[in-house]
């Protein structure tokens, strides 16, 4: 399916990197943050490294989670040999970070930060 494609369109390309984004949503109001989670490839550490480095220092507007592995059950995230990195930039089903994420200063703020991450990966 979708998967699968995404995955052939990654892995086709020669120097690929991979980033998806997404925001979250939980039946608990009060859970919040951003999260930024690393693949299994050897080079998504560095990638994970360098876009969490840039959201902890730059986002004050709500807590930026400790990095971590991505889950086994994200299928891309296990399988992408590129460097690849999901990013969750918030939680919808959170009122404050959901009206937080509605704003477009918000949302150009964090595409800039995630910008400045994967040009500091890149050089």
């Amino acid at each position: 399916g979708d998967l699968n494609k995404r995955l052939e369109i990654a892995e086709g390309e020669k120097d690929a990197l991979f980033l998806s984004i997404h925001m979250n949503a939980s039946p608990i109001a009060s859970a919040a943050g951003l999260q930024v989670f690393y693949g299994r490839s050897e080079d998504s550490l560095e990638l994970g490294t360098r876009l969490f480095e840039e959201l902890h220092a730059h986002v004050s507007e709500t807590r930026v989670r400790a990095l971590s592995r991505a889950p086994k059950k994200i299928f891309l995230m296990r399988r992408l040999s590129c460097p690849a990195v999901l990013l969750e930039y918030g939680y919808i089903s959170n009122p404050r970070e959901n009206a937080l994420l509605l704003t477009a200063e918000y949302r150009r703020k964090l595409a800039f930060l995630t910008v400045c991450g994967v040009l500091d990966y890149l050089s």
